[in-house]
C-alpha cells in the first residue's frame, strides 16, 4: 500500500476506479481521456485535494484497491472523509477494503481527526455496509438521505445488476 504519486499513477488509480465501482448504482461507463481529464483539473485547482490521504494498493504493477479521502467534509471540519473505496473484483474477499479502511482511519487519527464518515450505496451489490460496520463505523441518521425516482420513459437498464 502507498500513496498517490502526482503525475504518475492518475491513469491506473482511474481505472481501479473505474473497475470497482461497475457493479455501484448509476454506473455508466464515461469515455477515459475525458475523466481522466476532470480528474486532473480536480488535483490542480481543488484545496480540498490532498495526495497524501489518497491510498492505493498495489499488486505487481496494478492498482487493485483504492481509498481516496478528503481531510475534512464540508459540513463538518472535524470528521475525515472517505471519498471512494473501492477493489476490483478479482482482489475482493481478500481484506483489501478493511485494510485500506483501517489505514485510513489512522492518517485521520494521526491529523487529529477523530471522526471519520463516508457515504455508501445502502443497498450495493458488493455488501459494502458490512464491511464497515466490520471495521466499527455505524449509520448517522443525521446524514441519512434517500434518493425517490421516477422512469419517465422505458429504457434499456444500463446498470449491473448482479455480481
Amino acid at each position: 500500500m502507498r500513496t498517490l504519486i502526482v503525475g504518475q499513477d492518475e491513469p491506473a488509480t482511474l481505472q481501479a476506479v473505474r473497475d470497482s465501482f461497475q457493479d455501484h448504482w448509476g454506473y455508466i461507463e464515461r469515455p477515459f481521456e475525458a475523466e481522466l481529464a476532470r480528474w486532473k483539473h480536480f488535483m490542480e485547482t481543488d484545496e480540498i485535494f490532498d495526495p497524501s490521504l489518497w491510498n492505493l494498493a498495489i499488486a505487481g504493477d496494478q492498482v487493485v484497491g483504492t481509498a481516496l479521502n478528503y481531510p475534512y467534509v464540508d459540513d463538518d471540519r472535524e470528521m475525515g472523509w472517505v471519498g471512494t473505496l473501492g477493489v476490483v473484483r478479482d482482489w475482493r474477499r481478500c481484506g483489501l477494503g478493511l485494510a485500506l479502511l483501517q489505514h485510513s482511519f489512522q492518517q485521520f487519527y494521526q491529523r487529529g481527526k477523530r471522526k471519520v464518515g463516508l457515504g455508501v450505496d445502502a443497498q450495493n451489490l458488493t455488501g459494502a455496509t458490512r464491511l464497515y460496520l466490520k471495521a466499527g463505523m455505524h449509520p448517522d441518521p443525521g446524514r441519512e438521505w434517500s434518493i425517490f425516482e421516477k422512469e419517465l420513459r422505458p429504457g434499456e437498464e444500463l446498470g449491473t445488476q448482479s455480481v
